[in-house]
């Protein structure tokens, strides 16, 4: 339902300048076929993640921020613990900081989900950081929502 909080995850605190803005779905973890759609994962057994992972796992200099829209938790096909476990899983794979999770649906018109910037501004509320900033996604929600938070965009295709 729309009275979802967004939910905020902190595995390390940041502690560089630099930021890096990363999508999860089709960036840190494949997306599932289902129904002739891109799904997001809803089952243990469909979490892998991909090579960009493996690119971020040494990386150095920089905070990792996962940013993700999961309209399947108001839909009821995940639930919170589940979400979690998948963050924490990505989070022992590469060095992430935080992830910022917006739970709704398109039609609640919230004002955290992509391409709307709370999620990013959250982060800059809690860590007032002045390094370099990128973002990294696969959509027109994450290019128009870095866009709008004025952040350069790198596009993902085809992973």
């Amino acid at each position: 339902s729309s009275n979802m909080e967004i939910i905020v995850q902190q595995f390390k605190p940041p502690k560089h300048e630099n930021t890096l803005f990363l999508d999860r779905d089709g960036v840190l973890i494949h997306t599932v076929e289902r129904d002739g759609y891109r799904s997001s994962v809803r089952h243990w057994n469909e979490v892998k993640l991909t090579v960009i992972c493996e690119m971020l796992k040494n990386i150095q200099g920089w905070n990792l921020v996962m940013i993700t829209n999961q309209p399947d938790l108001a839909k009821g096909f995940i639930d919170e613990e589940f979400l979690r476990k998948v963050h924490s899983h990505i989070a022992l794979n590469i060095p992430l900081n935080m992830a910022f999770t917006c739970p709704h649906k398109e039609e609640d018109n919230c004002n955290c989900r992509k391409p709307k910037t709370r999620l990013i501004n959250m982060f800059h509320g809690i860590y007032n950081l002045k390094g370099k900033e990128y973002m990294i996604g696969d959509t027109w929600r994450d290019r128009d929502c870095a866009e709008a938070a004025g952040i350069p965009f790198i596009l993902l295709e085809g992973l």
